[in-house]
């Protein structure tokens, strides 16, 4: 027991706590990250129904279901746009889909091999 008190043995103790901490918030890192987006983005939209509340005199709900109204057709948009821009990308980047000729019923469509794939 007279070891406890020993400065080496403390310094190993806070070392190990200090990597028993680093491992634990890197194993919830993906949790804590979108807790903290999900707060930032809930800080930044806490002053619009407090705004609408004092320059149109909205009640405190009405205020409420305006700014939650905001929020989803933001959000809806926002995905609408992103599978557009996926579904636009993923046809761009297939190039042979273009060059084939349209497929005739009982037939199986073989594209053509290009100079790449000849060589």
């Amino acid at each position: 027991m007279e070891n406890d008190n020993h400065p080496g043995i403390q310094t190993l103790q806070i070392a190990a706590c200090i990597v028993i901490v680093a491992y634990g918030l890197r194993m919830v890192s993906h949790i804590l990250s979108i807790l903290l987006l999900s707060l930032l983005l809930t800080y930044s939209i806490i002053p619009f129904p407090q705004w609408l509340i004092h320059r149109f005199h909205f009640h405190r709900g009405i205020a409420l279901a305006c700014t939650i109204l905001l929020v989803i057709s933001f959000y809806c948009g926002q995905t609408f746009a992103l599978v557009i821009e996926v579904s636009h990308s993923s046809l761009n980047s297939c190039p042979g889909i273009a060059a084939l000729p349209p497929v005739s019923s009982g037939q199986a469509r073989v594209p053509a091999k290009s100079q790449s794939q000849r060589a």
